[in-house]
């Protein structure tokens, strides 16, 4: 599990809501994923039998799915949201769609490119792609 890439080791862990320190470097989330994973309880015959139904049934085939996780009903606690978003945040040099005004009036978005993300805020800085001189900090949301 070391041999994984860090973005593969946080999917597993948002996914099968594995319990890791916020800060954890990736080492200990390669421990924590391989604790997991062995202790995972498979019925072979029931994996084996949804694959071979989905492989029958084509892509479409809903009925089959997998009891890995479980929804109690709660969101995700904050560092799993702060991770979840850090991987799924735009990277430096992206060009995105910013708005950078509260309202949907002409002009309340820019082509802007990200120039970086800052996890614990969940904010990026921006630079307007018209005006390069403008560099702009905005929320996750924008």
């Amino acid at each position: 599990f070391r041999k994984l890439a860090g973005l593969t080791l946080l999917s597993y862990i948002d996914h099968h809501g594995v319990a890791v320190r916020a800060e954890a470097p990736p080492s200990e989330l390669a421990v924590a994923v391989a604790r997991h994973f062995e202790a995972m309880e498979v019925d072979e015959e029931e994996c084996i039998g949804g694959f071979l139904e989905r492989l029958e049934k084509g892509p479409g085939a809903t009925e089959y799915a997998r009891q890995t996780a479980f929804f109690d009903g709660r969101a995700l606690a904050l560092p799993a949201r702060k991770r979840k978003r850090s991987k799924l945040a735009a990277g430096p040099g992206e060009q995105v769609a910013a708005k950078v005004t509260r309202t949907d009036e002409n002009g309340s978005w820019i082509l802007a490119s990200v120039q970086r993300f800052y996890t614990d805020t969940e904010t990026y800085d921006v630079q307007d792609e018209d005006d390069t001189s403008k560099l702009i900090r905005l929320p996750w949301s924008h």
